[in-house]
């Protein structure tokens, strides 16, 4: 029983084991079956993305071939993979739209995207735009628009722009010779020594000077003019009196020889005492305004032959005090004013004894009393006055020096100690002597021979610096002009220097400015003028003029002469300058003036600078032939110019000069190179007989009528509404304002601004197609195929238009002609592009298919083109589209012209890259632009605004692709 036992027990567990393995086999085999089937439906997921990608595959190969413009079948397939996707496109000139189906292993799926093609944006601005041949214009022929031209517009009568008108630049010209080392400065405008300016020239002018300096420091002088027997007065108005205003004061009869003295007033007019020798009387003047056109004359001694070798001051109350010599009984007088016009005086005779009182000279001394100096004949003596009372009624009187023949030109100065200083004439010994007075009366004194070098001492002039005496005189054995600058008190120790050697130097009067340096006036013997010298420094060494500066060089070509760049600075605030071009006279600047410019002060910088002066004319220089630069400036050692040059000499075709006044010469060496750059060859635009309604801008403008501004750099003969600006202005009339350098016949309506800088030429346009964006349509008509001969009349097959027959194509290359003559119509749906030439005629017609919308397309050929016989021209028929017509022909149709117009054209652009576009007469365009054009008498173009933004369908690369969706169909 236990054995039954066991073996029940045995069975139970093999039965459970059997039960236990068995419900593992069934629940592995559900998770097979559960395995197989996921495997499956991963299967299936992933032929399904492997469609889906090799749908966008599909999508992308066809956008990248429409993009680019390569070829494509509105249906293909592509293998991807090992899967396979079936691209539909359908294109149009606007937009595109493209279908994929992508299969794996029958697996579909679907997508789509729909974009708009690319366009170009081609500004057409202007009734024409022009390249560098530029635009004529027949007799009434119009522009209904504004022109920009790269070249010239030239016109016949009636010609007109109704809008504005842009001439660029010409071609510019280079640098032919340069020199631009830079080591040192050369000074422009300035003197060392002496600055001399002759006042007077008009006859024998210049005797019997008397200087004052005006509060302003500059000169006012009397004299003599011998030629007229005239009292004249000039005023400077510059310290180098450059510029002066000249008066005849009296010219009643012989009047102001044998001295005039001059004082100012404290109203700033003259004072002037003077001898008439038709009458022999003492006369005065008092001025009564600056330049002493009006004054009050008063004889103020008629008793006798009165008033020779006067000497005037005025005193405290602002009243003449004269000295003088009555000839009449050869005595010493003297006159106390008591009023302004000395109407009222008190005569006294100072001094009787003997043939005495001439050469005087009078100064006042502290007390308000005259002190004088004068010769006795009858005794050849220099003789001393020291008045106690006002009227000189006593008087101490003393003889200074006895030496035999102690003879003319006495000149006096009193001391800070209020003794007498007087400079004389010895004409014993012919020398120059000086008496340094040690008391009141001059009975104690030092007496110095200062020069004996020759017939030396008349006409001595005498003043103080700081007590120490400088005086000028005249050389009569040389001719010179002389200065001392005394060392000491009684000038045993001095410099002596000449600052005019010319045969120059009688006559001088002498002062100081408020540099402490001498003014003087004098008289140049050798040409019989007044002239006046300003001392630079002390002691007044001779002129050593840098005032006019000159660079020399030679062309290496012959051309003309535009421009010329120079290194420049400044210091202070100098006058503008003249820069002038000059030819060669045996190694220096000449006379011969072949062009100048206009050297703006203001446009320098204290550091230094190019500087572009362009000259006034453009005349033509011979290669290797010596030519000036030469800068006129006016003197000024405060106020002047700097041009950087080369010490070192190292230009090797020129050399460098100064001079103090070009136009006379005297040039000697600078010993240096200048800085410089001179432009020569290019051209220059102009607008020349046209009417414009608008503004004008251009190089050169001749017979214009302009309504509105005009910049130019030279404007000739012209009407002009409103303002101008310009460097040269001539033979015109401005309604505005005007900014110019020269000016010559024009009348001014505005205000006038002259120096200005005149406009720079508007800059040359680039035109408005590149070469890209041909590059591009011709590979957009290349993608729709190629025709291989003529397209419309007598085309070939495919592309024949019969009579009054119609033809849709593009976008295409025709490799040939491109020919509608018997009332053939093209209708344009794709860039065309003929390698041949294009003629249209009898009523034939090119329009664009309505797929273009707003936008614009074209047809363009390598050869010419050819319109007549009332060809016809529309874009899509919605406002904005056009139809360009451009060839890239250079020329070698009617007229030499790549387009050549017989025949009213609207709605279309011509544009012709490289050649000339030749409008008939009386045709009427909408559009034109070219290289250059040229309209026949009473051509017109009437301008479109819409043109301003024309927007080209299919423009390659060029342009821009706008998606509009992108997605997945069923």
């Amino acid at each position: 029983m236990m054995n039954n036992i066991r073996n029940q027990k045995g069975f139970a567990l093999l039965l459970s084991t059997i039960i236990i393995l068995g419900g593992s086999l069934i629940l592995a085999g559900g998770f097979l079956v559960l395995a197989s089937t996921e495997i499956k439906i991963s299967q299936t997921k992933l032929k399904s993305l492997q469609s889906y990608y090799a749908s966008e595959a599909g999508l992308e190969d066809a956008i990248y071939r429409v993009k680019n413009a390569m070829q494509y079948s509105s249906s293909y397939n592509l293998n991807v993979g090992q899967n396979q996707t079936t691209i539909t496109v359908n294109a149009t000139t606007a937009s595109a739209t493209i279908e994929s189906q992508g299969s794996a292993e029958n697996r579909i799926r679907k997508t789509q995207t729909v974009f708009d093609l690319p366009t170009t944006t081609v500004g057409f601005s202007y009734g024409s735009q022009i390249g560098d041949g530029g635009l004529i214009m027949g007799q009434n022929s119009r522009v209904n628009g504004s022109v920009y031209s790269n070249g010239s517009i030239t016109g016949a009568s009636g010609a007109r722009i109704t809008g504005s008108a842009w001439v660029a630049q010409g071609t510019a010209p280079s640098v032919d010779q340069s020199w631009e080392t830079a080591n040192s400065d050369y000074g422009v405008g300035t003197v060392s020594g002496s600055i001399i300016s002759t006042l007077d020239s008009s006859g024998d002018v210049g005797e019997y000077t008397s200087l004052a300096l005006g509060s302003d420091g500059f000169a006012r002088i009397s004299y003599y003019d011998a030629t007229n027997q005239d009292l004249k007065f000039a005023r400077c108005l510059d310290e180098n009196c450059a510029t002066k205003n000249v008066t005849t004061v009296d010219s009643s009869g012989n009047v102001g020889s044998e001295y005039t003295s001059i004082a100012l007033g404290s109203d700033g007019f003259a004072r002037i005492s003077y001898y008439d020798g038709s009458n022999n009387d003492l006369k005065f003047v008092r001025c009564a305004n600056a330049d002493c056109t009006t004054k009050n004359i008063t004889v103020i001694d008629s008793s006798g032959d009165m008033g020779q070798f006067s000497s005037l001051a005025l005193g405290s109350d602002g009243f003449a005090r004269i000295s003088y010599y009555a000839s009449s009984g050869g005595n010493l007088k003297f006159v106390r004013c008591t009023n302004a016009d000395c109407t009222a005086k008190n005569i006294n005779t100072l001094d009787s004894s003997g043939d005495v009182g001439k050469y005087t000279s009078l100064a006042l001394g502290s007390d308000g009393l005259a002190r004088i100096s004068y010769i006795t004949e009858s005794g050849d003596d220099l003789k001393f006055a020291r008045c106690t009372d006002a009227d000189c009624a006593t008087k101490n009187i003393n003889t200074v020096d006895s030496s035999p023949n102690i003879d003319r030109n006495t000149s006096i100065a009193l001391g800070s100690d209020g003794f007498a200083r007087i400079t004389y004439y010895d004409d014993g010994s012919d020398n120059l002597k000086f008496a340094q007075c040690t008391n009141a009366d001059c009975t104690t004194k030092n007496i110095t021979t200062l020069d004996s070098s020759g017939d030396v001492g008349r006409y001595s002039s005498l003043k103080l610096l700081s007590d120490i005496a400088r005086i000028v005189y005249y050389d009569g054995s040389n001719g010179d002009l002389k200065y001392i600058q005394c060392a000491n008190a009684d000038c045993t120790t001095k410099n002596i220097s000449v600052p005019d050697p010319d045969n120059v130097g009688q006559y001088t009067s002498f002062v100081f400015g408020s540099d402490n340096f001498g003014r003087i006036s004098y008289y140049d013997v050798g040409n019989a003028d007044l002239k006046f010298l300003r001392c630079a420094q002390d002691p007044c060494s001779p002129s050593a003029p840098q005032v006019d500066v000159a660079q020399s060089f030679q062309p290496a070509a012959t051309n003309r002469a535009v421009k010329a760049d120079l290194y420049l600075k400044k210091v202070g605030s100098p006058a503008n300058a003249t820069l002038r071009l000059i030819s060669d006279s045996g190694g220096s600047p000449g006379t011969s003036v072949l062009a100048t410019g206009l050297l703006n002060a203001s446009s320098v910088g204290s550091s230094y600078g190019w500087l572009t002066v362009n000259f006034s004319t453009t005349p033509t220089l011979n290669a290797n032939t010596t030519y000036w630069l030469v800068i006129d400036a006016a003197p000024d050692n405060s106020n002047y110019l700097v041009w950087g040059g080369d010490s070192a000499n190292g230009y090797t075709r020129g050399a460098g000069k100064k001079s103090n006044d070009w136009s006379i010469g005297n040039w000697s060496n600078l010993n240096a190179d200048l800085n410089f750059r001179v432009y020569m060859g290019g051209t220059d635009n102009q607008i020349s007989t046209v009417s414009v309604d608008g503004s004008a801008y251009a190089h050169f403008m001749d017979t214009v009528t302009v309504g509105g501004n005009a910049g130019a750099f030279t404007l000739n003969s012209g009407t002009i509404g409103g303002s101008v600006s310009a460097d040269t202005i001539s033979n015109c009339t401005i309604g505005g304002n005007a900014s110019y350098n020269v000016k010559t016949s024009c009348t001014i309506g505005g205000t006038q601004t002259t120096p200005t800088t005149p406009p720079s030429d508007p800059a040359v346009q680039a035109m408005p197609i590149t070469q890209e964006m041909i590059d591009a349509w011709k590979a957009q008509a290349e993608a729709g195929g190629t025709i291989n001969g003529d397209c419309g009349d007598g085309g070939v097959a495919g592309c024949d238009i019969p009579t009054n027959g119609t033809l849709t194509l593009g976008p295409k290359k025709i490799n040939g002609n491109l020919i509608l003559q018997n009332n053939q119509t093209l209708i344009v749906s794709g860039t065309i592009y003929v390698t041949g030439y294009i003629d249209i005629d009898n009523g034939s017609a090119i329009q664009l298919d309505p797929s273009y919308g707003t936008k614009s397309g074209l047809v363009f050929s390598d050869g010419t083109i050819h319109l007549a016989n009332n060809g016809n021209f529309s874009g899509s028929g919605q406002a904005g589209s056009y139809l360009m017509l451009m060839t890239l022909a250079s020329g070698g149709g009617h007229h030499g012209g790549a387009i050549d117009l017989h025949n009213n054209a609207s709605g279309v652009i011509f544009y012709a890259a490289n050649g000339l576009v030749y409008l008939h007469n009386n045709v009427n365009a909408t559009q034109l632009t070219a290289k250059a054009i040229t309209l026949d008498n009473n051509a017109t173009i009437s301008y479109d605004p819409g043109l301003a933004n024309a927007l080209f369908s299919g423009g390659g690369s060029s342009g821009s692709f706008k998606v509009k969706s992108w997605k997945e169909i069923e």
